[in-house]
């Protein structure tokens, strides 16, 4: 019986590290099967999206963003920016961050725009707004940013 037991917790660490290799810096899962950590990724992204649980899909978003920017552009870029807009307005989050997230929805917006200009329609209002409402930037720079959006 003792023997049985030895066999099945070799068998079980054995089939827990066969699985998943990680790299030196430990940002990307690969697995041995040949599976794209960009998939791992974005799933885990995902599925905290999908739940609503938006500051643990955050880390995974900025992955793709940072490593992957064109490959999951049709869907990243629209679940990021509604990502920064729930927790802006979340009652939950301190000011400082806000102002935080203020600052890197701008970003991510210029990311879209760079990688994704097919949905430039829908990203630079919204950049235009942000810039008019969140941070209260100069009037005729928001006026200019709405014309452009409008004439695009």
């Amino acid at each position: 019986m003792n023997k049985l037991i030895k066999i099945f917790c070799i068998c079980s660490i054995s089939l827990l590290t066969i699985p998943f290799n990680l790299n030196a810096q430990g940002n990307n899962v690969t697995t041995t099967t040949g599976v794209d950590s960009s998939l791992i990724n974005y799933s885990l992204f995902s599925e905290y999206y999908k739940n609503k649980d938006f500051l643990s899909a955050l880390p995974y978003g900025w992955k793709i963003l940072h490593q992957y920017p064109e490959k999951y552009s049709k869907w990243v870029y629209y679940k990021m920016e509604d990502i920064l807009w729930q927790l802006h307005d979340s009652t939950e989050i301190a000011p400082e961050l806000k102002k935080t997230i203020e600052d890197t929805i701008l970003y991510v917006y210029d990311l879209a725009l760079k990688y994704d200009a097919n949905d430039k329609t829908f990203f630079e209002p919204r950049m235009a707004f942000v810039e008019e409402t969140w941070l209260d930037s100069d009037p005729g720079r928001v006026i200019a940013d709405y014309e452009k959006a409008m004439a695009d």
